[in-house]
């Protein structure tokens, strides 16, 4: 089991415990992660996270072919998780939303987050 972690801090469960989560939740939930945390920045897990950050330093024509080949590569070590489609569009604030499509145990799974300016990533 995975606890939730929201804005960078553990959910309070209210009885003195944090939230946990459970089956597609917790996939979700390390997914996120996986992708959102910088690749390389944990010297003690080099392979962790992603380069989705760098996308805009990037030509604007290469960004989703490179999407694509960062998710796959933050998302290498999950077991019964296959990415399904990539999707790079343009923010309003400058930065870029990401939607990856997932498929999980049978299950389709869903996941989004902003990179760049006023995102996480």
């Amino acid at each position: 089991m995975e606890l939730l972690i929201r804005d960078g801090d553990y959910v309070p469960d209210g009885a003195g415990g944090f939230e946990r989560l459970e089956g597609a939740q917790e996939v979700l939930e390390r997914v996120l992660f996986r992708l959102t945390a910088r690749r390389g920045g944990m010297p003690f897990l080099p392979e962790l996270g992603s380069c989705l950050h760098t996308l805009g330093r990037e030509r604007p024509s290469e960004r989703r072919e490179l999407a694509a080949q960062y998710v796959s590569q933050a998302l290498a070590q999950e077991r019964d998780l296959q990415v399904e489609q990539v999707e790079l569009a343009d923010g309003t604030d400058g930065g870029m939303m990401l939607r990856v499509y997932l498929k999980w145990q049978g299950e389709r799974l869903q996941v989004e987050t902003r990179i760049g300016a006023g995102g996480r990533g």
